[in-house]
């Protein structure tokens, strides 16, 4: 579990303009040891072992830690305004980031049939903020979002289409968030659109994608 405390700044155009303040990971969740880290850049400040069994005791940790800080690395609690989560699978409902409510977590539950290791994952974070830090709002974005203008040829597969639509089986695309933060920080760099650029970027992890 990954969270990031980020300043969003009024004259930015992109997300990842936005000014990271401080990070923190809890690795080994649901083994013993878990791992609480605090990171500088891509650099470990800090390290030590919690007791973390499930997401909901992982997110409880680190909204503690976020209280603890109390005004360390610039961190005060009192002033963060909204947490996002990152669902990866929007289905064809979500093209764009929502406030969560009750129908719109209803909503990422049956799509677990599509992602069910990470969508389960992040409606239990989304549920465990709700329990421990109930006057958060909350907000979920999708990975899948970023595709949602794909024309359909680039989207439907060479099935029956009555099969396909019944089943849901498509072209969704994956690692959204990635690609859109290549693609935003290109156009800073050139100084152009988003509309006006073309290219093809590639997300190299332990699960890699090319867009």
């Amino acid at each position: 579990l990954k969270a990031d405390v980020v300043e969003v700044r009024p004259e930015q155009r992109f997300g990842c303009e936005s000014q990271t303040i401080t990070s923190a990971a809890i690795e080994n969740i649901g083994k013993t040891p878990a791992t609480f880290s605090r990171m500088e850049g891509r650099e470990t400040a800090e390290s030590h072992d919690v007791e973390a069994g499930s997401f909901t005791d992982a997110t409880g940790i680190l909204l503690d830690w976020l209280r603890e800080q109390a005004g360390v690395h610039d961190v005060h609690y009192a002033d963060l305004l909204l947490a996002a989560v990152r669902v990866v699978h929007g289905g064809v409902r979500f093209d764009k980031p929502v406030m969560v409510d009750a129908p719109v977590e209803h909503e990422i539950e049956a799509l677990q049939r599509f992602a069910p290791l990470h969508n389960a994952r992040s409606l239990e974070v989304i549920r465990a903020l709700r329990r421990h830090a109930p006057q958060m709002k909350i907000a979920a974005g999708f990975d899948t979002s970023f595709y949602r203008k794909m024309p359909e040829v680039a989207w439907r597969y060479p099935l029956p289409p009555d099969l396909a639509d019944r089943y849901g089986i498509r072209r969704y695309g994956f690692h959204g968030f990635s690609h859109r933060s290549l693609l935003e920080r290109y156009a800073i760099e050139t100084n152009r659109s988003l509309h006006e650029i073309r290219l093809v970027s590639l997300h190299l992890e332990s699960g890699c994608s090319a867009t």
